[in-house]
Formats: structure tokens, sequence, C-alpha cells
């Protein structure tokens, strides 16, 4: 009865903890509608889930690390430091100016809704068109990565 009940519960702990792990973002649209939620809840802390982490980017710099050479180790702890003291910072900054912009033109992001995905130059270039309450307006996600499969924004969005 005791291993039945154990059983029970690690089995409920594990299906607790995947409901936690978001699934992978594997489409430019899943992206978008990320980034959409995001903003719809006017979370920061939800669009900083969707940027790479520092140890995703200095696992980019190990993979490549035969450009680097000699400089594989500074160029990780300047990445770190770079990420610390900028990048974050940075995204923070732009995605909170996205909100107000759209404030001040009138866009109520809770009731924003995704439109379609557009490459710009390039693949790593999404406009995403949105709309609310019949006007169209478009997001700038500049510089988007795609890591093991999964996509990922960066610091760069920019309300159009």
């Amino acid at each position: 009865m005791k291993t039945t009940i154990l059983v029970y519960a690690f089995t409920l702990c594990l299906a607790s903890l995947n409901a936690l792990i978001p699934p992978p973002i594997s489409t430019s649209y899943e992206l978008a509608e990320a980034v959409v939620a995001a903003l719809q809840h006017e979370s920061v802390d939800d669009y900083e889930k969707l940027i790479p982490t520092s140890k995703e980017l200095g696992q980019l710099v190990e993979d490549n690390q035969d450009f680097y050479g000699t400089h594989l180790m500074e160029t990780k702890a300047e990445l770190q430091l770079n990420y610390t003291a900028n990048t974050i910072p940075e995204m923070k900054r732009t995605f909170e100016l996205v909100i107000e912009q759209g404030k001040k033109k009138g866009i109520d992001w809770s009731k924003v809704q995704l439109e379609s995905v557009k490459f710009g130059a390039t693949e790593n270039d999404i406009h995403i068109v949105l709309n609310y309450s019949g006007n169209h307006f478009q997001l700038r996600l500049e510089k988007v990565l795609r890591i093991k499969g999964e996509w990922r924004a960066t610091q760069f969005i920019t309300l159009v």
C-alpha cells in the first residue's frame, strides 16, 4: 500500500513539473504567439523567458570554439558580463518601451490579436502583424536566434 501511494505521489509530482516547463518554441509563429502573450500580460518576466540565457549563449560560444581559439574563455567571460550589464537591462527597457508606445497609440495590449508573421531581410528578422480593434500594426524582432532548433527572441524588439 505504501509503495502504491509513493508511486502515485511521485507521478503527481512529475506531472506537476511537466506543467511548469513550457514546450520548446519550434517555429517563428510559436515565438510570435509567446511574444504576443507577454505583451497581453504586459509581463517583462514572460518576455525574458523567450530570450536565450547566458548559459545558452555560452554554449553557443563553446560549440564554435574553433572560431574563438585561444580566446574562448575570455569570450565567455566577456559574454557573461555583457549579458548581465547590458543585454538584460536593454531587453527590459525595449519591452517596456513597446508597451508604453502602444498605450500612447491607444492600444489595450490585453486585447491585441496575432494576425501573421513575416520575415524581414533574413529569417533572423521577424515582423509580427497584430490587430487591435480592426487596426493593424507591426512588431519587429531583430536578430532572433535558433538554438538547437528552438526559436529565441532577443532584446531587439520595436513597435513599427
